[in-house]
């Protein structure tokens, strides 16, 4: 949390003398529908923190955090009705989905309502530009992401490159950045291909792709489950060799469980548990409260 949102934070938690005991925090996350894979674990990690914090007395050692939580849907209309019903519960800060479109959804009620209000890791760099004074990020921008893959393919001795990207949502043209920042290191840029979010059949990009002659060096795309998996398995069928880049979206327990298919698949992401790191803290503490380690960085997140 950077040091203005602590301190809108606070400002928000001070503005309600009659709750000065108890911080209302309205949670307002996709629990069902296509972003669940990325706010559920988030609100995992959540229901840990506040637990951890009022088990202490609370921030300070005496303000209480209380959660009002509604599912969205993973709807941005729903997003903002949801946002609204938290508003008139009277929260003083609000939590929205991982996804900036859904987020910004909200902006009209938390302005109007003078709310801070943060993404669980929305990461479109654009969101807290659009949102104005009370709209926060809480995750490593989509332009952040693409530099360091695009750094880490041309220091690993790529040259020439691939994006597929889908024109759906913000977080799904990441790889426009990628292309970008690869051409200014020096790299090439072969072609680009676009999908729709829902899209199930590549066969017709991966036989593009592996007629090019020569094949990219490396592909990069943003796109998550359902449709990577499906993106990757027909790369592969068409005898696309790339090396393959993704974003945070495909950090879950999907990925990890696709086999062979995806051995040499290098992601970006918001963590790794390194030996004596936060996260490898967080990750045993973790397992102490559930019984079962975490399967994706998004707890930690939480």
């Amino acid at each position: 949390m950077n040091k203005l949102l602590i301190s809108t934070l606070l400002a928000s938690a001070m503005a309600f003398p009659a709750a000065a005991e108890t911080l209302r925090v309205g949670v307002a996350t996709a629990q069902t529908g296509a972003l669940a894979p990325f706010d559920t674990p988030v609100i995992d990690g959540i229901h840990i923190a506040v637990d951890e914090i009022n088990e202490a007395g609370g921030i300070d050692g005496k303000i209480k955090i209380e959660l009002l939580e509604k599912d969205v849907r993973s709807d941005a209309a729903q997003t903002s009705i949801a946002t609204q019903e938290l508003v008139d519960e009277g929260v003083s800060v609000i939590v929205l989905p991982c996804d900036a479109d859904p987020a910004l959804a909200a902006i009209g009620v938390v302005t109007e309502a003078q709310i801070p209000a943060i993404s669980t890791c929305a990461s479109s760099p654009t969101l807290p530009q659009i949102g104005g004074d009370y709209m926060f990020a809480n995750f490593p921008g989509d332009n952040v992401q693409a530099t360091v893959s695009a750094k880490w393919a041309y220091d690993e001795g790529h040259r020439s490159a691939y994006i597929i990207y889908s024109p759906d949502t913000q977080y799904t043209t990441m790889p426009l950045y990628f292309a970008e920042v690869f051409e200014k290191l020096g790299g090439k840029m072969l072609g680009e291909d676009t999908h729709t979010i829902g899209q199930q059949d590549f066969s017709a990009i991966a036989t593009r792709i592996a007629a090019l002659d020569p094949q990219p060096d490396v592909i990069m795309t943003s796109t998550y489950e359902p449709d990577f998996p499906s993106m990757l398995k027909a790369l592969r069928a068409a005898g696309v060799e790339s090396q393959i880049i993704g974003s945070d979206g495909i950090d879950s327990p999907t990925t990890f469980s696709l086999g062979a298919v995806a051995e040499g698949l290098v992601f970006t992401t918001a963590g790794h548990p390194t030996e004596g790191s936060p996260l490898e803290a967080f990750n045993k503490k973790f397992e102490e409260v559930n019984g079962k380690a975490p399967e994706t960085v998004f707890n930690a997140v939480g």
